[in-house]
C-alpha cells in the first residue's frame, strides 16, 4: 500500500475492490510528484492518479476497446520529462502489450512507442532523451521530439557493446 505521513501520523491506502477510487493494487513500483504537484503511482495492476483534495485515486487500466488507453497493467515506472510530459514504462504480460506510454493530460490520451517491449526503467538526460531499460532486450534511446528510437543490445562479440540485455 501507500503510507502518508503528515507529521504526527500515517495514513495507510490500500486497494479495496469494493471501491473504485482506491488505490489499483498495494504493489507499488514508482510514485512521483509532477510539476502541478499531482502524484502518480505506477503498480502492478495500473498507473494511479492521487487527487488530493478528494482524497481518492483514479485507476489508468487496459480497456479492449480503446487504443488510447495504457498498453498494459504492469506498471514499471513513471517520469514526468522537462517539458512536463508524462511517460510510462510499461511491462510485458498477459493482460496487454509492454512498452514506452506517452500521457496526453489534456486529451486523456495514452500512446504507445516501443510496443512489445519490456520496459522496467526510465531516465531522462540533461539533452531530454529518454532512456528505457528492458528486461530482456537491451537499452532503448528514446527521442520524444522525433518519437524515433535506438536499440543498444549486448554482442559478446563487440566489447564496446552494452554489458547485458537486461537493464
Amino acid at each position: 500500500g501507500l503510507n502518508r505521513y503528515d507529521g504526527y501520523e500515517f495514513l495507510i491506502y490500500k486497494n479495496d475492490n469494493t471501491n473504485s477510487h482506491s488505490l489499483s493494487d498495494n504493489q507499488i513500483n514508482d510514485l512521483i510528484e509532477d510539476s502541478h504537484g499531482d502524484i502518480w503511482i505506477a503498480t502492478w495492476n495500473g498507473l494511479n492518479h492521487y487527487d488530493r483534495i478528494k482524497d481518492r485515486f483514479t485507476s489508468f487500466t487496459p480497456e479492449e476497446r480503446n487504443p488510447y488507453s495504457i498498453s498494459n497493467v504492469i506498471v514499471n515506472s513513471v517520469i514526468e520529462d522537462g517539458r512536463g510530459d508524462l511517460w510510462i514504462a510499461v511491462g510485458e504480460g498477459a493482460k496487454g502489450k509492454g512498452g514506452l506510454n506517452f500521457y496526453d493530460k489534456k486529451d486523456k490520451n495514452f500512446l504507445h512507442y516501443l510496443v512489445g517491449e519490456d520496459i522496467i526503467s526510465l531516465h531522462e538526460s540533461r539533452d531530454g532523451i529518454l532512456w528505457g531499460g528492458s528486461n530482456k532486450n537491451g537499452l532503448y534511446k528514446f527521442n520524444p521530439e522525433t518519437r524515433t528510437h535506438v536499440q543498444y543490445v549486448s554482442d559478446k562479440d563487440n566489447p564496446a557493446s552494452i554489458s547485458d540485455n537486461s537493464v
